[in-house]
Order: structure tokens, then C-alpha cells, then sequence
């Protein structure tokens, strides 16, 4: 259901095959060989029936939910059309907090969220009925409101410089020490 990042383009088409009967892209290997994230994923249709007879409880985290899946579960097939996406340049909060590098680097943004236009229907027309061997890349059918948005799409706005991702990861890492320090005494 989601659109591939550009970013692990060349994973995406070395480790999935498109299925035109599926009209989905399946994982080209055993299931023994394939990652956890080819059983699970946070956003997923899936069949409530067949959850509950195979006891299915939603833990804690994504990866105790991928690898109980990785357990119960065939792998999970990936849908070509997707309809939902990550907006791109997001501010990156950590509990609750937003961090002096996005904030810096949501001035060009002057407080508005970037987002996706949405498609025409002629534009989601032709993109379901595309050749399944184009694939969903986001940056090649999806456009920003906002015309700065750099391409590939990336998701965590202080990316948007090698400055400003510096200063987030000092930012984090003052951050971590302080609660360690809060979480010991």
C-alpha cells in the first residue's frame, strides 16, 4: 500500500518480483531467506480471521510484531498501486520535543506541513493501470506542495543538510545522556 522510496529502489528490485495475477510485487526468495519486514509492517491490510486463528496479538513494537509474523507467516506481498506515503521534510520530534535543527529547518516553511498533492483522477487512473513493471516509485509519481522539496524525498527534515543533521545528532545525544542520568537517579 505504500510507495517505494526512491532510497532502497535497488534493494526493492533485487529482493521482489511483480506479480501481475497479484498485481503486487512478491519476495523472490524462501521464505526462510527473507527479511522480517517482508511479514510485517506498522500500516497493512490484513485478514482478521486468519489473525485470530493463529493467535495473532499485536505487540509492543514493529520488530516484535515482524518477527512473530516471520513466524506465523508466508512472506507478505507488497501491493503495486500504493495509495499512502510518508510526507517528506517532516519535523522530527523525540517525546514530544521538537529539536532546535528542525525548527531551523522548518523556516522555509513558515509553520505550514509539507504534504503531497493529490493525484487527479486521470493521474490515479493511469497510475493503477501502469505496467506493473513501473514501479511505485513515490519520487516519480508523487509531487510536494512545496516546490523546495529535494528529490529523493527525504523523510526527517534536519536531513536537509549535513549541518543540520550534526547538530540534531549532538541534540540527541544530549538528550539521551540527560535522561539516562534522570532514568539512574
Amino acid at each position: 500500500m505504500f510507495f517505494y522510496k526512491h532510497l532502497l529502489k535497488e534493494k526493492n528490485l533485487s529482493l521482489l518480483r511483480p506479480s501481475e495475477k497479484l498485481r503486487a510485487y512478491t519476495p523472490d526468495s524462501e521464505y526462510k531467506d527473507n527479511t522480517y519486514g517482508h511479514s510485517y509492517c506498522d500500516v497493512v491490510l490484513c485478514d482478521v480471521k486468519k489473525l485470530r486463528n493463529n493467535s495473532w496479538t499485536f505487540l509492543n513494537t514493529e520488530r516484535e510484531n515482524q518477527i512473530q509474523a516471520h513466524t506465523i507467516f508466508r512472506y507478505m506481498p507488497f501491493m503495486a498501486d500504493g495509495f499512502i506515503f510518508y510526507c517528506p521534510e517532516v519535523p522530527c520530534y523525540r517525546n514530544k520535543k521538537i529539536f532546535l535543527a528542525s525548527k531551523i529547518a522548518q523556516k522555509k516553511f513558515k509553520g505550514d506541513i509539507s504534504r503531497f498533492i493529490s493525484l487527479t483522477h486521470e493521474q490515479s487512473q493511469n497510475f493503477t493501470r501502469r505496467d506493473i513493471n513501473i514501479w511505485p516509485i513515490a519520487e516519480n509519481h508523487l509531487e510536494s506542495n512545496h516546490k523546495n522539496i529535494k528529490k529523493p524525498f527525504i523523510y526527517q527534515d534536519y536531513r536537509q543538510s549535513i549541518a543540520l543533521k550534526y547538530l540534531y545528532e549532538i541534540e540527541r545525544g544530549i538528550y539521551r545522556a540527560v535522561q539516562f542520568i534522570i532514568n539512574k537517579f
